[in-house]
């Protein structure tokens, strides 16, 4: 007995079901089908009846074990339809969107698809829109904190490069079991087994291990320019290529000029610069202190960014707005446009802020 056929009489059966929202008894039928005669085709309909269902993280996991069996475009194409619905029923517009796009570019005539693009949109904008009133009451308070200081303490290098990462000090060793102090720029973690969980994780997450890979980690991974690029093209009312974007880039893109729309008046001229000075200084700390890299290195490092850092701020003030909306488009990237965590990340970004920048002067 070979696998059934897209007519076999079990289709009309699941399609009943199905008209009825039985989805229960639609996996108990398919899956009580023996392996060898289990079709890509019923595959489909067992993932469908899991996303009714709610049962997200099993469909997805089914979509990866099928991915492997897909050999033709309208197959790959309901994949992504597939894994669209499991973001799209979840609450994650823009990633459902990214992977109806993928499904329009394997098979264009796929049915629906446009009109299942236009909403996603459409409630994507709504999504992002709604982060205007969360970010508006978050800069409200760190303006105030910075209004209302008062005795601050003189900062000067090299310590201030430690107030500069303190927050990508802070997120990035988290699980490895390094805290780096504030107020030691010089701090040498000892521990053997720390040290080596660290070098791991920096090699592992970031590629980077001594100063070299640190310099082109900076060089391709900043994101400044990329967010004051699309910045500068919305304010001039420059077009981008989409119709020349993969599934990907555009979803990508999106979510920038989607975040932006709600952003805008809190970010100042230099934009998210902060964010990339703040993870580059973290990494070379954190390199310094398990002996990754030399005393000479580091202070060739730190040097270097705290000019970077004055030549681009005056204030902990503008310093704090860019470093918080930065660290929201990275906590978006990272996790796949999620926007109530991204801003999880900046009302945490923004408190460290808070309680901090206001107590020092700016980069003397």
């Amino acid at each position: 007995m070979g696998l059934f056929g897209d007519n076999d009489a079990i289709y009309k059966q699941i399609d009943q079901l199905q008209a009825e929202g039985k989805y229960e008894q639609i996996l108990e039928k398919i899956e009580s089908v023996p392996e060898k005669k289990m079709s890509n085709k019923l595959w489909f309909k067992k993932i469908q009846a899991m996303n009714a269902l709610g049962r997200f993280k099993e469909a997805r996991r089914e979509i990866g074990l099928l991915s492997k069996r897909c050999s033709e475009p309208k197959e790959d194409a309901m994949l992504f339809y597939l894994m669209g619905n499991t973001f799209e029923y979840s609450g994650h517009a823009l990633k459902a969107m990214e992977c109806y796009r993928k499904t329009q570019e394997f098979d264009p005539g796929f049915d629906g698809i446009s009109g299942r693009i236009d909403s996603c949109r459409e409630t994507a904008k709504q999504e992002f829109g709604k982060i205007n009133d969360a970010f508006g009451q978050m800069f409200s308070e760190v303006d105030a904190a910075f209004s209302e200081a008062k005795d601050q303490k003189k900062l000067e290098y090299p310590i201030a490069l430690n107030y500069a990462s303190m927050i990508g000090s802070s997120f990035i060793p988290s699980g490895t079991g390094l805290k780096l102090p504030l107020d030691d720029p010089f701090f040498k973690c000892e521990d053997k087994e720390i040290n080596k969980n660290v070098k791991d994780y920096l090699e592992r997450k970031y590629g980077v291990s001594d100063v070299k890979s640190l310099q082109q980690w900076y060089g391709n991974n900043r994101m400044a320019p990329t967010i004051q690029g699309v910045r500068n093209a919305l304010s001039n009312n420059i077009p981008m290529p989409v119709e020349k974007m993969d599934a990907k880039s555009i979803a990508y893109f999106e979510s920038i000029v989607f975040s932006l729309n709600s952003l805008e008046e809190f970010l100042p001229e230099e934009g998210v610069i902060a964010w990339d000075f703040n993870v580059v200084i973290a990494l070379a700390r954190l390199l310094f202190a398990v002996g990754s890299i030399s005393n000479t290195e580091f202070c060739e490092a730190s040097l270097f960014f705290t000019d970077e850092c004055k030549r681009n701020f005056s204030s902990w003030k503008d310093y704090a707005h860019s470093v918080i909306i930065g660290g929201y488009f990275n906590a978006l990237f990272e996790m796949q446009y999620d926007v109530s965590n991204a801003t999880m990340f900046g009302t945490v970004a923004s408190r460290i802020c808070k309680e901090n920048y206001p107590k020092v002067t700016w980069i003397n």
